[in-house]
């Protein structure tokens, strides 16, 4: 593993998990967390382009026409996981915490992995976040989300610019940094968009959570991917 990579994962993860018990401690109102999501929007960008002033952002081949049919199944799969943990049989057991993580985070770190795993270019990552944010403002529109995914995206393709792109190590790394950051995120959004507030005893672990079955996820993903690949070359 390179050290960017563990440097960027290590920073988006710190920095998810600042913001969750800031905000959770401290609301400001709504404009003032939205100004304040667009400053980490800015800074995850700025990271980026830092990492690629220095060298240590490893640019390839752009993204076919191929690439983004892929990514955009991808997408609807995500759609099928998101929507079948909201609902019967699923749904009423997102009410208890921590369960997100295996019926959402669990099943996206494999769906994440194996996309990232086929197409590991510049630009997957957050072509995938995107594509997820487009979604979601077309089946449950409502604005204030925009910043989130946006900020969940940026951050996502900030992790797989700066690792070694489509080895396992990168993959489960990613898992984890995404499952905390987005976690995190989320529960300040929920606050945000639906007025949830939800204590941090309850939202710093299972930040964690994520992370850890997003990981696991992704060691899955990794391998569907990876045979995925054989069988297209």
């Amino acid at each position: 593993m390179e050290i960017p990579a563990i440097l960027t994962s290590a920073i988006i993860c710190v920095t998810g998990l600042a913001y969750l018990v800031f905000y959770t401690s401290y609301w400001p109102g709504l404009i003032g967390f939205l100004a304040g999501s667009f400053l980490l929007i800015i800074f995850l960008v700025a990271w980026v382009v830092l990492m690629t002033k220095l060298g240590k952002v490893t640019l390839g081949a752009s993204l076919r026409t191929t690439d983004f049919a892929v990514i955009a199944v991808f997408v609807a799969l995500e759609q099928v996981v998101d929507h079948a943990s909201m609902y019967l049989p699923l749904g009423p057991l997102a009410l208890f915490p921590g369960i997100s993580a295996l019926v959402y985070y669990f099943p996206l770190g494999i769906i994440a992995a194996a996309l990232l795993k086929i197409v590991p270019k510049p630009g997957a990552a957050l072509t995938f976040g995107i594509g997820m944010l487009i979604v979601r403002q077309i089946t449950y529109p409502n604005a204030l989300w925009i910043p989130r995914f946006i900020l969940v995206a940026i951050a996502l393709e900030a992790y797989y610019l700066t690792c070694k792109r489509g080895t396992l190590n990168s993959l489960l790394l990613m898992g984890a940094t995404y499952g905390i950051f987005s976690a995190a995120t989320g529960a300040i959004f929920m606050l945000a968009a639906w007025e949830y507030w939800q204590p941090l005893l309850t939202t710093f672990p299972v930040a964690i959570l994520c992370g850890i079955t997003m990981a696991i996820g992704s060691s899955i993903g990794y391998g569907i991917g990876s045979r995925a690949v054989r069988i297209t070359l």
